[in-house]
């Protein structure tokens, strides 16, 4: 075994998927197990028994005594978001560093609880995030360099182009409410929750600043799915700052042929001398022949947003050729966990922990709240 063993919470159907790999390649860790929070459904636990079974290592039923176990070290957690806030909490108090799945989770309560417990130990967390891909790290440094002189206001979007486009219902609305008890579907996710979280800690890590209130907006315009679930596709947050900066972002999901990659992802920074913009799918090379043009999948039931690997073994999603990075693309969960074990070995607090978890999550779900009553939302109050 390496340094640090790793136990795996949650398995395939999330972003474990993704998580484990890198754990796997990474030179100081070894995965020794896969675990799941009590009252975890057979199907959830059926979905862990298979990543147990395809890294060889055994699945733990309880997950009190898998935290036990002297071997492991780092937690890498990545249950239903429901159960988030009580499962970290143990990882935590076992004296375990880990490696949080966006958002931290669902209730502001247990988020506080978190943050205070985390803060309060001597181990690292880190939730997953993108403040480590090269195209970011360039907007960070730009700001550092103050260039741009002093920043005024922010624009960072983020929206996955996966999923059959046009199917939601014509002319019907859904109305938001101020409260989520549900978060995770087969089907869909709540998309300002999921992919919001994204370019909501993209604003609070380059701003480094406090954020005072929101205005959110959520919509339904592209995925049936969704509707039917009543979770929104498509959400937008403004945001104030303390300092006076002003930030909007705007996430959420749309077709497969909505866009030649996989979405619209920049950062619009503007400064009192002049504006900048920084694009994940800038700079790139455009390739029109005659190649043939990308073909969705046929139509997923149990994965229609085309969201797992699991579930997409027999529904292969071809590549999209037309757009090509000039630079060679690196893997947003190896850079991360990557910066993790960084963390852990150098005894340094990690840039997106459990603390700035907290305080993003106040965001999106004062965004809630705010789109289902139409006011800004002063974030003290939540």
């Amino acid at each position: 075994m390496n340094k640090y063993g790793v136990l795996l919470i949650g398995g395939r159907r999330t972003h474990q998927e993704m998580y484990a790999k890198i754990f796997k390649k990474h030179p100081l860790t070894s995965i020794v197990g896969v675990s799941d929070p009590k009252e975890t459904s057979s199907f959830r636990k059926n979905l862990s028994k298979t990543l147990a079974k395809e890294y060889q290592v055994p699945y733990f039923d309880d997950l009190n005594l898998a935290l036990e176990n002297p071997q492991v070290h780092i937690i890498s957690s990545t249950p239903e978001v429901e159960k988030r806030g009580e499962v970290i909490l143990q990882c935590i108090e076992a004296k375990k560093h880990v490696y949080l799945d966006k958002p931290l989770c669902g209730n502001i309560i247990e988020a506080k609880n978190i943050a205070s417990s985390a803060n309060k130990s001597s181990i690292k967390t880190q939730m997953f995030s993108m403040v480590h891909l090269p195209w970011v790290q360039k907007a960070k440094k730009e700001i550092s360099k103050n260039t741009l002189g002093k920043l005024k206001a922010l624009h960072i979007e983020n929206i996955f182009s996966k999923g059959k486009a046009g199917t939601i219902p014509y002319n019907k609305r859904r109305i938001e409410k101020t409260s989520v008890n549900k978060w995770t579907f087969t089907e869909a996710k709540r998309e300002m929750f999921d992919i919001g979280v994204y370019p909501i800690t993209l604003v609070n890590w380059l701003t480094n600043d406090i954020p005072k209130s929101v205005i959110g907006i959520t919509g339904n315009y592209i995925f049936n799915e969704h509707y039917e679930l009543d979770v929104e596709d498509f959400g937008s947050i403004l945001m104030k700052f303390e300092s006076g900066i002003n930030a909007s972002i705007i996430a959420g999901r749309f077709g497969w042929t909505s866009h030649p990659k996989s979405g619209p992802q920049k950062i619009v920074l503007i400064g009192e001398n002049s504006t900048k913009i920084f694009d994940a799918n800038s700079p790139r090379i455009e390739i029109y022949n005659t190649q043939k043009p990308f073909v969705p999948p046929r139509y997923n039931p149990l994965d229609p947003m085309g969201m797992w690997e699991e579930t997409s073994k027999e529904f292969l999603v071809a590549s999209k050729n037309s757009w090509q990075p000039f630079y060679s693309t690196q893997n947003i969960a190896e850079l991360d966990i990557n910066a993790f074990i960084d963390c852990i070995e150098k005894n340094i607090t990690p840039e997106i922990d459990a603390q700035m978890g907290y305080t993003i999550l106040k965001s999106i779900l004062a965004g809630y709240i705010s789109a289902a009553t139409h006011k800004e939302i002063n974030l003290s109050k939540i």
